[in-house]
């Protein structure tokens, strides 16, 4: 595959690549650790396949809703739903038109009204606080500051910790022990980190 600028002319199909005497296929797109990556870097392929599949797990979520609980919806929704719409998110969550971005927060949201057994149009921000969900907007941003700490390490260390440094919750854990977990929220009002 070629990377070429998104409004260049096709490639000249002639060209002829080989590895260890074999010739390589030109294609168009190639999947690289579950990503699907296409030639023009515009990642349309791998936003398509995110929403067909997250679409069908929202559609089996929201038929289910009667025979599951709702802790058991909001499991489904964190163990399965939630990872499709994470996973790469460093690769290309930042080169997204607004468009492409929104198509898949409007499928986290429908997840999550169908997790709540809500109505298709209510209000997202009641359901978030009553499930205790934090929105996909900013896990994104975590998971891009978090990429940002390990690349760089100290500068954006300080500022990292103590942003997440502020409510500490006890969770009881399958052991005997409780183990503590950092938890806070992003108001986007105050534009601050905040404790639940």
């Amino acid at each position: 595959m070629f990377i070429q600028p998104l409004r260049s002319p096709p490639l000249d199909t002639n060209v002829y690549v080989t590895y260890c005497n074999a010739p390589l296929k030109i294609v168009s797109n190639t999947r690289c650790l579950g990503v699907i990556i296409d030639d023009k870097l515009s990642w349309s392929s791998h936003l398509d396949h995110i929403t067909s599949k997250v679409g069908r797990k929202v559609g089996a979520l929201r038929r289910a809703r009667q025979q599951l609980t709702t802790a058991a919806r909001r499991q489904f929704l964190i163990s399965v739903i939630q990872p499709d719409l994470e996973y790469g998110v460093v690769a290309f969550t930042t080169s997204l038109p607004a468009a492409e971005r929104y198509r898949l927060l409007s499928l986290f949201r429908r997840g999550v009204r169908a997790t709540a057994g809500a109505h298709p149009q209510a209000d997202i921000e009641p359901i978030l606080d009553d499930l205790k969900l934090t929105d996909l907007t900013m896990r994104w941003i975590f998971q891009l500051g978090l990429f940002v700490f390990e690349c760089c390490k100290q500068p954006v260390a300080n500022c990292l910790h103590d942003m997440f440094q502020l409510c500490t919750s006890t969770y009881s854990t399958r052991g005997k022990s409780n183990g503590s977990l950092v938890i806070s929220r992003y108001n986007t009002q105050s534009g601050n980190f905040e404790r639940n």
